[in-house]
């Protein structure tokens, strides 16, 4: 018989990850250009693994951006089923709402970049320009949560 560390050593694993929505005055969507993937992402990433993911957002936001946010209420949920390629595991991924930034605080965003080539707020209209259709899909459904319920997302 298993004792509780071993039973728990057989448990499937998952990755976790977590974005944050932050938008300016203009409703546009922050997103950052990663120098390791061609497309943009939510300023955000994976969750250690001794931090809740709303822990993990904030961190990653101040990591990414230099700006210590208050991250707000979570938005979406998607599960990530395994590909078989580069995420064997799968992935629960979480955005939270970042808020909505004034110029000042925008003006002061500093990203690394050994990480970033650098962000952009962009339209959720123009989100297709920038990212693959998985992230659209995810940016646009927590855009969409804001006031509301929380999204929920299968595989598509």
């Amino acid at each position: 018989m298993l004792n509780r560390r071993e039973f728990l050593a057989t448990l499937p694993r998952r990755r976790l990850a977590a974005g944050a929505i932050i938008r300016d005055r203009s409703d546009r969507v922050c997103l950052v250009e990663p120098t390791y993937r061609e497309h943009w992402l939510l300023p955000g990433g994976t969750v250690e693994a001794d931090e809740s993911p709303r822990s993990g957002c904030a961190r990653e936001v101040l990591e990414e951006l230099g700006l210590d946010l208050t991250i707000g209420a979570m938005l979406c949920m998607e599960w990530v089923a395994p590909d078989g390629t580069d995420d064997p595991h799968g992935a629960l991924m979480f955005c939270y709402d970042g808020g909505v930034l004034d110029e000042s605080v925008i003006a002061s965003i500093v990203t690394p970049p050994d990480e970033l080539h650098g962000y952009r707020f962009v339209p959720v209209a123009e989100l297709g320009t920038y990212t693959n259709q998985r992230n659209r899909r995810r940016i646009e459904a927590a855009v969409a949560a804001i006031g509301g319920p929380v999204a929920e997302l299968e595989p598509a």
